[in-house]
């Protein structure tokens, strides 16, 4: 369902919300947990283009974001079915992980190791809407991406593990050819 489609973009705003994850190439895995509910995935870096890959409930969803066309595509994978969405300018820190949705400050809290890798744990501060919160970010010190984010109640997790630098296949950013544009079913 479409509705899914929100889950999916909290999780982008959530996987890609580090400094400089920008003219970076690689591929990872993600787990993301959203109220109890695991979605694992693939998340996909090519400079200006990333590629994000959820499943839950044996539904598999893919977004696609360009920001060279300043267009954001969500792909419905059993219904072959896309929507696309303008990329906006002030929605580019955060599809694009310079910052979080909203954030205000962060705090530096030290260093950790996780996975073996050796990053830098922050609580960032933010404010949407008239709702104020934090979350915990682990930020790798090498990639300079989160491999882990908690929100301040733990509703909302998200890891990345197996990061493998390296070029991606130009493909993996276009439309498929067998997709169509999702329409809204008119009622009589």
């Amino acid at each position: 369902s479409m509705r899914s489609f929100k889950n999916v973009f909290i999780i982008i705003v959530f996987v890609l919300s580090a400094p400089s994850l920008y003219a970076q190439e690689f591929s990872a895995d993600t787990v993301a947990t959203i109220n109890g509910k695991v979605m694992t995935g693939k998340l996909y870096c090519s400079r200006d283009r990333w590629r994000i890959e959820m499943s839950a409930d044996e539904r598999h969803q893919v977004s696609i974001i360009r920001k060279d066309k300043k267009i954001i595509w969500h792909i419905a994978d059993q219904q072959k079915q896309y929507l696309e969405f303008p990329l906006r300018e002030e929605d580019l820190p955060v599809a694009i992980g310079q910052k979080i949705l909203g954030e205000v400050k962060r705090e530096k809290l030290g260093k950790e190791t996780i996975n073996g890798r050796s990053v830098v744990k922050y609580k960032v501060y933010f404010k949407v809407k008239n709702q104020e919160g934090f979350t915990y970010q682990w930020v790798d010190e090498e990639y300079k991406i989160p491999i882990r984010s908690s929100y301040e109640n733990g509703q909302y997790t998200s890891e990345i593990k197996n990061f493998v630098p390296g070029p991606q296949p130009a493909a993996l950013f276009e439309l498929p050819s067998d997709v169509t544009p999702y329409t809204i079913p008119m009622t009589r």
